[in-house]
């Protein structure tokens, strides 16, 4: 995701993602990026692409008790093909944030090893 206010011109995610996770607006955020891209795979699909688009979590959307739910609810929504989408969850989670990487783990997720959980893959 790019966000490219004409005020400001184009602003790095290494800039706006830290300033939405610490104002508290990075799982909001999260949302409607995981609603555009599910609206776009949807997109792609009825025009008989075969692509796959991938989304990158925040530790902050991944400890969320209600995460799995809120994405069946966002595939419902799009009607985006699950499968065309993976959910990434980089290493510095483990490494940086110990207590996330097993609250998401507690959660029935695993690691880069990946798991399908109705039809949504997760690197």
């Amino acid at each position: 995701m790019r966000w490219n206010p004409p005020e400001f011109g184009q602003v790095s995610p290494a800039e706006f993602i830290p300033m939405a996770e610490r104002l508290g607006y990075i799982n909001l955020l999260g949302e409607n990026i995981i609603r555009i891209a599910g609206r776009q795979c949807k997109k792609w699909a009825d025009a008989g692409l075969d692509l796959r688009m991938n989304i990158n979590l925040s530790v902050g959307q991944i400890i969320e008790p209600d995460f799995l739910d809120k994405i069946d609810t966002l595939f419902d929504e799009t009607g985006a093909p699950p499968e065309k989408i993976c959910f990434e969850v980089t290493e510095s989670l483990a490494i940086h944030d110990e207590r996330a990487f097993e609250a998401y783990n507690r959660q029935g997720r695993e690691d880069s090893t990946g798991r399908f959980r109705n039809g949504i893959f997760f690197a």
